[in-house]
């Protein structure tokens, strides 16, 4: 059993990545896009799953990252990502340090209605 999963896994990852030599550009965006959408699933899954925090603003810090980029990126050429990735990645967490020294000082109910409240304003 544990074999056969660990062979699943590894043709998976050899699917993806053998796959962009045989899709066109807009299977290559969309693949791109799913593989973002579902890490911004497993981080919710994260948060109700693992740690047991009913949180309604998880996605705030992915428009944040997702708004630096835009507003980091050339207007007639690709950005680096050597450089904007880690942009991305400083705008969140500067505003995950705010919401979170605020945020996880409140319990239940409380809590839920903070995240929602930040969410809101991001």
């Amino acid at each position: 059993m544990e074999r056969s999963r660990f062979l699943f896994v590894v043709a998976v990852f050899a699917a993806l990545a053998l796959y962009p030599l045989f899709a066109g550009r807009f299977g290559i965006d969309l693949v791109g896009k799913i593989m973002i959408f579902a890490i911004l699933a497993l981080s919710l899954e994260l948060l109700v799953g693992t740690t047991g925090l009913v949180c309604f603003g998880q996605a705030a810090f992915f428009g944040i990252g997702a708004y630096t980029a835009v507003w980091l990126s050339p207007a007639n050429d690709a950005p680096s990502l050597l450089w904007l990735l880690p942009a991305c990645i400083a705008a969140a967490a500067l505003y995950a340090l705010v919401v979170g020294a605020l945020s996880l000082r409140t319990k239940g109910a409380y809590f839920i209605m903070v995240t929602l409240a930040f969410a809101q304003m991001a």
